[in-house]
């Protein structure tokens, strides 16, 4: 089998739900303040897209996101407020927009097992669904119905 399909495939399963997850959520939903604590849906979501943007650099292609939103949502960034966040249908409009290009970049690259590469890929695809879940998470704490039943 290639190793370029399980990668796509996560990445699939991953932009499907992350946009599920999102599904009904305002932007000032996204910037609400999580009962229990955590980070708010706006962060979290920006960071996936922010997080793409590594995806791109593994795979040698340009970077998408903005200055302005990578300096919001990297990691270790600080928390966001209703006044610091990206819009969410930017971020979310963003997101869906470098799916392709990163699936069609998965497609051609050269990937081998146990490669400075492909190990960065299976990482990337990781964290995703890593923040992925949390929306998951952070959309029931706001109150929302879940989206996998």
């Amino acid at each position: 089998m290639s190793l370029h399909i399980p990668i796509i495939e996560l990445l699939g399963y991953s932009n499907r739900l992350y946009n599920r997850n999102l599904g009904g959520i305002t932007h000032e939903d996204s910037v609400r303040e999580l009962q229990g604590g955590g980070n708010k849906i706006n962060w979290i979501a920006g960071h996936i897209l922010v997080s793409r943007d590594s995806f791109r650099k593994a795979l040698g292609i340009e970077k998408k996101v903005p200055e302005r939103i990578t300096e919001i949502y990297k990691r270790g960034s600080n928390d966001i407020t209703a006044e610091s966040a990206a819009n969410l249908a930017e971020i979310i409009e963003i997101c869906n927009a470098s799916q392709n290009e990163i699936v069609e970049a998965v497609k051609s690259a050269k990937l081998e097992p146990d490669t400075e590469r492909f190990d960065t890929l299976l990482f990337l695809c990781f964290h995703e669904s890593y923040h992925v879940g949390q929306l998951g998470l952070a959309r029931r704490a706001l109150g929302f119905e879940g989206t996998i039943k």
